[in-house]
Order: structure tokens, then sequence, then C-alpha cells
């Protein structure tokens, strides 16, 4: 796990962008949540709709076993809650490109204008030679009241996950939508707030030299 963290303090010292998953790969404190990780298995008859062979659940202690024990032809591989000591493993034994993981981990406001240098996209050439993509979009989740109250103006913005669960904080802003008027009862009725949380996900692919298969690892 060391060799991978090396890597990335070596890299970081000529890449000030690699700066901040450096800095999340040192965050002991994280190691001590636990990642989600599934190992989906498929077919061989290319149908990922009704082809799955297997879901299995990998913990942390035999992630790495896992990996070296081989992965199949069509195998997917999902982590969600990414932890430092995960994201070593995967990153040594896979040999995966430290700017997937930094991309995944970076928590900055990329909607805004501060830090633009740091998130302008690749040039078309340099995307097509990249082993990974990064998908950042909006998610809303609907505020229902499980005690009956009425939806209310009281909700603190913006709304901030709990840091004791998640590895990676996903900052959300509250959104309040406007009554809808009853142009048969003439009644406005008022909707539920909504948090609309930034989301994010990465996933990277690699081929093997050996079989020219691809495999890869999708964390959400």
């Amino acid at each position: 796990m060391e060799s991978y963290k090396a890597t990335v303090q070596s890299e970081a010292k000529t890449d000030p962008v690699l700066k901040k998953l450096q800095a999340f790969m040192e965050n002991k404190k994280l190691d001590e949540m636990t990642a989600d990780i599934t190992s989906v298995t498929f077919e061989d008859n290319h149908n990922a709709s009704t082809g799955i062979r297997c879901v299995k659940n990998v913990t942390a202690d035999g992630l790495e076993q896992h990996l070296k024990d081989g992965m199949s032809d069509h195998q997917l591989l999902v982590v969600e809650n990414l932890t430092p000591r995960v994201l070593k493993t995967i990153g040594r034994i896979w040999d995966v490109d430290p700017q997937f993981f930094r991309d995944y981990v970076d928590d900055s406001e990329w909607y805004r204008f501060n830090e633009v240098q740091d998130h302008l996209p690749a040039l078309q050439y340099v995307q097509d030679q990249s082993s990974h993509v990064c998908f950042r979009f909006i998610g809303p989740r609907e505020i229902i009241y499980t005690d009956g109250r009425k939806p209310d103006k009281t909700l603190e913005d913006p709304v901030i996950p709990a840091p004791r669960k998640t590895t990676v904080s996903r900052i959300a802003g509250m959104f309040y939508p406007r009554g809808r008027l009853d142009l048969e009862t003439k009644k406005i009725s008022q909707l539920k707030p909504v948090v609309l949380t930034r989301q994010k996900a990465a996933a990277w692919f690699s081929k093997d030299n050996d079989k020219g298969r691809l495999r890869g690892e999708f964390s959400a």
C-alpha cells in the first residue's frame, strides 16, 4: 500500500492538483469508516441486464486477496464511500492512474468560478487516451417528514452530510418549490422541500495486456 502512496506523493510535488488526493490518503480518520464494496460477475453472453452470475460483497480486509485471485472477463467492482485503505489497495494492484481517484475525491465547488484552472476539461486527444471517466450531476432528494409535519423553511442551508458516515463530503443546497394553484378548488398546495445534492461517479477501465480484455472499477 505504501508504494502507491509514495507514487502519489512523488507526483504531487510537480502536480499541485494531486495534493488533494494526497491529503485524502493521509487522513487516518477516514479509514475508521466502512467502504461498501460489491463485486458483480456477468455471464459471457454480454447481456448485463439478465446475465448476472454472481453478486458478492467484499470487505476491506478481503479486498486484496479478491483482486489477486483474479477477476473474470466480465466483472464489475463497485466501491461506495471510498476509504484511503481501499484506494491504496486497488491503486497498487491494478496500477490505477492517481488522477482517477483525485477526480473522485475532489469535493470543490465545480459549478462555481473558483479554481477554474483545476476543473477545465481535458483536450479531446487527452480524453481519448484516458482510462477513466468522471460524471458530475445534481441529485434531487425530496424531504418527507416521518412524524407527519408539514414542510417548512426551517432547514439549514447548505445541508452538510454526517462527517462520521461519509469519506467524501457532498454538500447540498435546499430548494423550496412554489405552491401549486388548484384551478378547481382555488387552493394552493404546498410542495415538499427538495435537497439538491452534488453527486459524482467515476469509472476506470484498463486493458489486460495478456488477454486484451477490459477490467474496471466504479466508484459512486
